[in-house]
């Protein structure tokens, strides 16, 4: 069975190699839709040197996760590999699977129109040393205890990709061509879920993508609801987050209720995580440098208002071009009745 995992990639260099090492135990090709700026590119290629199958997708129009470019990279990698199963994961997510051989039995039994829905577990950092370990995942982090609703993102077959589309975030997937289309939970593995990995880490993402929601006339009511007390958190702690802020970020990730927890503990379950123990190489590469990420964004922006300024000045100059003609037409128009 040829197994392909998609996933959509932007600065997420202090993750990568771990989401590769561990998802390879499942996946057997990767292909990403990257739009980094930091070191991201670089540790694939370090990889890729390794013998992983790491691909990029041609870049498409349209937001992150969203289901019209999500069709559009199921439809790339069909072409490209015709994968038997595809996983369509972020980069902060691992498949965790006891044993790999039920996990390909279950695909192989699936029932002809269904697809797998996956819990998605989160977990929660105990330490401020992420970059100091070999394993961060399976050393500083525990899993959180269900909150409210339990979140499930799809994995598809191969034979009924080209007649489904997955829903914002992939969590659910419905027909292009009005079968019946199940959605069946899967026992096999959950998705290991990592938000939060350090303190530069959530500064920079929420900055950025509170700031970037703000700009969109297209965000929907209650889109990112979540990021805003994180910015709020931020600014009030003058950038400066301790390990307590993001215990309670993570803690509180995806839920409505984001009042903060006095006891850490008491939201966790305190067994080591063994079953995402791996060895990092390229994790120094990964460091995050909040200045200079927060520099290449600015950079970023004011490219674009430079390419919207640009294409006003176009609009607006074809504008009088055409009142300018309009009037040139209407005054030798005059000049003839005149004659």
């Amino acid at each position: 069975m040829t197994i392909a995992c998609i996933c959509s990639t932007k600065n997420e260099g202090d993750i990568i190699e771990a989401f590769v090492r561990l998802n390879g135990r499942i996946c057997d090709s990767f292909f990403f839709n990257d739009d980094s700026s930091d070191n991201t590119r670089e540790i694939i290629s370090l990889l890729v040197k390794e013998g992983f199958d790491l691909n990029y997708l041609p870049k498409t129009e349209g937001g992150y996760n969203q289901p019209n470019p999500t069709k559009a990279y199921i439809s790339s990698v069909k072409r490209r590999v015709d994968p038997d199963w595809i996983f369509l994961l972020d980069a902060d997510e691992i498949i965790v699977a006891a044993d790999k051989e039920k996990l390909l039995q279950e695909m192989r039994d699936i029932p002809p129109n269904a697809y797998l829905a996956a819990k998605w577990k989160t977990y929660v950092p105990i330490t401020l040393n992420y970059f100091d370990s070999a394993s961060p995942l399976s050393e500083c982090f525990r899993l959180r205890k269900d909150k409210g609703e339990i979140y499930e993102k799809v994995s598809i077959p191969g034979r009924i990709a080209d007649d489904i589309i997955t829903t914002p975030g992939n969590h659910t997937a419905k027909s292009l061509i009005g079968t019946t289309i199940s959605a069946q939970s899967a026992e096999s593995y959950y998705l290991a879920h990592f938000p939060v990995r350090s303190a530069e880490q959530i500064v920079v993402k929420n900055l950025m993508a509170t700031h970037n929601l703000t700009t969109r006339v297209d965000a929907q009511n209650g889109e990112g609801f979540h990021v805003f007390p994180i910015f709020h958190m931020i600014r009030n702690r003058n950038y400066d987050l301790t390990l307590n802020d993001l215990a309670n970020i993570a803690i509180n990730y995806g839920c409505h209720d984001q009042s903060p927890k006095s006891n850490i503990s008491d939201e966790l379950f305190l067994q080591h995580n063994l079953e995402l123990q791996t060895e990092l190489l390229y994790l120094s590469l990964g460091r995050i440098n909040v200045v200079a990420r927060l520099d290449a964004e600015i950079e970023r922006l004011s490219m674009e208002i430079k390419r919207l300024g640009a294409e006003n000045g176009k609009r607006s100059m074809q504008i009088n071009g055409n009142k300018k003609g309009f009037f040139d037409q209407w005054f030798t128009w005059i000049q003839s009745i005149g004659k």
